[in-house]
């Protein structure tokens, strides 16, 4: 959990004064912590984030410390002045410091950063957190009545509640007054009897159970050992612990019958470097030896010889293979599945798992980062072809704005002015009548001509001309007393049409010098572009090289852990040899000794 900057449990209105920072936020409320990374580091070094850079550091830390990395985490938190901070941020800066130390084991340091920490301006969550870094800094230094008095202040609903209840329960199992150990039996039996969710709420309580178990078979309460050990789920982290318990529950009670049937479950396990199956091949000898079968006794520990070489050799392959590169890839060896519990404690190891968290991590940066190389030939065409296409339409527009001749405009719109005054001296302003109204006044003047014509040449009947020449003259004045009447309204239309043009021909003049202006100003090929893209690559490139090195010094402090857990296996089959061979003198000679006395 990122507790530096956001609070799970409570609003805070935030004044956020610079868009770099918000974006920043986005993507890491928006679960994107990669791309928030990216994009924090990138606008830091642009200087694009001025105002918020000590909480843009404090964010790039916290993200950093969630994925395992306390030494880029304490190189941001050393670029920030805490006496420009709040008393907030400050305090979260120093619990931010103090996880920082405990994870590089530097428990004094994360002690005294955790003193310096205001736990009134921090969040119910943030102080809860200091309260489990505290505890767990005293677990580590082995102060555990302080550890389980610090524990006593934590209160959350989440499953670090549960932890600080089965860790509280632990440390108090240790002290030897009875008020401890009363309270201790208490909260174990919360842990255990809880109602659980999920797989990690059902491994706290098998391992609760499992505490309770134990204390209570050195209290040899055998009752209780039982009930707690019977309800351990079988497929349960600690279901191989729980049979070699309920064997010495019965051993303890000389009930070996009994006690064999578990061990020989265990003793016939195939997980053969889990120490508790390996505890089983001593056990099921110890056993028959007890039952008084002195001969089968020592053939079960010579078969506890043959596996334990056998065993040896598998560590020798598995040390050979170095299975925990696949790990880096993979985060599982397909070799180690049949050897749970080797897995087991190679993932559970903390400082392996802050490892493989961390190379993992890195790989996905990497990925992030190649995937970003990728894409940088493609924006780099992209821009290349945008400058083109921009250079060809700006081209295009100087040609297309050459060809726009203003002067005729002009010239037309003087035209259209001097006919529109010589229609108004017009008896009959054709040219600014409506169309069917003109269309009207023509055919009557072509009739009138033609009626004319013909009765000048004397053709037709003249007394019928007259009529049709006088029907036609009615006609005619009916049509221009209709013209006449109109006449205002049509001068109106066409000096307002008039009105019109010369405004379009005034907007098209400002329109034409505008774009004139922009395309003399056109700003210059972008070369800058080219040069960033330049940075680009070559940062990416420079980071991608960084992280290979950071990867090969990680796998390097793998193999050391993984061939440290190998030696110490390697060392427990030895101590198992060693103890199996001297039962083997022993009985050898008690067997011999009976038979020279039988003898």
């Amino acid at each position: 959990m990122t507790t530096v900057i956001a609070d799970d449990d409570e609003k805070t209105e935030t004044v956020i004064n610079e868009l770099a920072w918000g974006e920043a936020l986005y993507d890491h409320f928006r679960g994107e912590p990669l791309q928030a990374i990216t994009r924090l580091t990138a606008r830091l070094e642009q200087g694009s984030i001025q105002v918020h850079k000590d909480q843009a550091d404090l964010l790039l830390a916290g993200i950093y410390l969630d994925y395992g990395m306390p030494n880029l985490a304490a190189e941001k938190l050393a670029s920030i002045n805490i006496e420009s901070l709040s008393p907030r941020l400050s305090s979260k800066m120093y619990l931010a410091n103090a996880r920082i130390f405990y994870q590089q084991q530097d428990y004094s340091a994360a002690e005294l950063a955790l003193t310096k920490v205001q736990t009134e301006q921090l969040s119910g969550r943030d102080v809860n957190l200091a309260s489990f870094i505290s505890a767990q800094i005293f677990f580590s230094t082995g102060r555990y009545a302080e550890a389980a008095e610090v524990l006593t202040n934590v209160s959350d609903a989440s499953n670090l509640q549960l932890y600080a209840n089965y860790n509280h329960g632990l440390s108090l199992l240790r002290l030897t007054d009875e008020q401890s150990q009363t309270k201790a039996i208490g909260l174990l039996k919360q842990v255990a009897q809880q109602a659980v969710y999920d797989q990690e709420q059902y491994a706290l309580a098998d391992q609760a159970k499992l505490a309770l178990a134990m204390h209570a078979l050195d209290q040899s309460d055998f009752t209780t050992v039982t009930n707690q050990l019977s309800d351990i789920r079988l497929d349960g982290l600690v279901s191989k612990d729980a049979l070699l318990l309920l064997g010495w529950n019965y051993a303890k009670q000389e009930d070996f019958d009994t006690a064999l049937v578990y061990w020989q479950a265990l003793a016939d396990d195939t997980d053969v470097l889990s120490p508790v199956v390996q505890e089983a091949w001593l056990a099921v000898p110890y056993a028959w030896q007890k039952q008084g079968n002195r001969a089968k006794a020592l053939q079960g520990y010579q078969f506890a010889l043959e596996i334990q070489a056998d065993t040896q050799q598998k560590l020798a392959d598995l040390k050979n293979k170095l299975l925990w590169q696949e790990f880096i890839a993979t985060s599982s060896a397909n070799d180690l599945q049949d050897y749970p519990a080797f897995y087991r404690e190679l993932t559970a190891d903390p400082v392996f798992h802050e490892l493989l968290t961390q190379w993992q991590e890195l790989e996905q940066l990497k990925t992030h980062l190649e995937l970003q190389s990728r894409r940088i030939p493609v924006l780099e065409l992209s821009v290349k072809e945008n400058e083109s296409r921009y250079l060809a339409k700006t081209e295009f527009i100087k040609t297309q704005l050459a060809n726009i001749s203003l002067t005729d405009f002009q010239t037309q719109v003087d035209d259209f002015k001097a006919q529109l005054e010589q229609q108004k001296q017009q008896e009959v302003p054709l040219a600014i009548l409506p169309k069917e109204l003109a269309s009207i006044w023509q055919r009557v003047s072509r009739s009138e001509s033609n009626l004319n014509a013909l009765q000048d040449a004397n053709h037709g009947n003249l007394e019928d001309l007259q009529n049709k020449s006088d029907k036609l003259y009615i006609l005619k004045g009916v049509a221009k007393w209709q013209i006449h009447r109109q006449r205002p309204s049509y001068e109106w239309q066409a000096i307002k049409a008039q009105r019109d043009l010369q405004k379009a021909h005034a907007d098209l003049v400002t329109q034409h010098e505008l774009l004139n202006q922009q395309i003399v100003a056109m700003r210059p090929v972008l070369q800058m572009d080219d040069q960033l893209l330049q940075q680009m690559v070559a940062k990416n490139n420079q980071m991608l090289a960084e992280i290979n090195i950071l990867q090969e010094q990680i796998s390097e402090s793998m193999a050391a852990i993984y061939e440290q857990i190998i030696s110490r296996r390697v060392v427990a089959l030895d101590n198992l040899a060693e103890q199996a061979n001297l039962a083997i003198a022993r009985l050898t000679y008690e067997l011999a000794t009976e038979e020279y006395r039988r003898d």
